[in-house]
């Protein structure tokens, strides 16, 4: 991951488009051979569905987006704010194969995968790995599945956008102590997440240097 000097501006825009854009619409299905033959599916939105869906929304929040396929087969990802700011994320889906439809495929995913993840977007079906290890064939078997104890509630509050926003701006003024203290009095959204690392990262770079 890369990513410009500053990227407040980015990270302010990049909230306001996850506020407007709450979901996108899957519209395909997989079906996926498991172990031992069985089989299980999941529904996933299409990278047309997914583009069709933002970029009205990007527009609106001053941002936009470019992807790049590397020689290498891999796919590199550039989010950029009106600014000037921007992240950029480089994915590689390992293959052996050099047959031009299957690498053809394998960037298709790396497209529609690391724009997603770029935009912090659900854009699949999470699937806990019931399947390919076979659960499923065990509870037709009959055999009864571990309980599990209920996690504690976090009583922690959510961190807001502002708040967020307010975080972000304390970090790059330089204050070392405002990331951990954050993390620890606040629930954070996975995307929330992602940009206060990215800040903290890039805080930690211009220390070193």
């Amino acid at each position: 991951m890369e990513q410009s000097t500053t990227i407040s501006k980015l990270a302010q825009a990049l909230c306001q488009f996850q506020h407007k854009c709450h979901t996108v619409e899957f519209d395909s299905t997989v079906k996926v051979m498991a172990e031992k033959g069985q089989q299980y599916s999941f529904k996933y939105a299409s990278y047309p569905k997914i583009v069709a869906t933002i970029r009205p929304v990007l527009a609106e929040c001053k941002l936009s987006f470019s992807q790049l396929a590397e020689p290498d087969g891999s796919v590199t990802t550039l989010l950029i704010h009106e600014s000037g700011e921007f992240l950029k994320s480089t994915l590689l889906i390992p293959s052996t194969d050099k047959n031009a439809q299957k690498m053809g495929s394998a960037i298709s995913y790396a497209r529609r995968y690391s724009l997603s993840a770029i935009l912090g977007l659900a854009t699949d079906e999470d699937d806990d790995g019931n399947a390919a290890a076979n659960n499923v064939v065990e509870e037709k078997a009959g055999l009864k599945k571990e309980a599990k104890k209920a996690p504690l509630p976090d009583a922690r509050p959510w961190i807001t956008q502002r708040q967020l926003e307010q975080v972000i701006e304390r970090m790059e003024a330089g204050e070392a102590d405002v990331f951990p203290k954050t993390i620890k009095a606040y629930k954070i959204r996975r995307s929330y997440r992602a940009q206060l690392d990215q800040v903290n990262k890039h805080m930690k770079q211009l220390a070193e240097a």
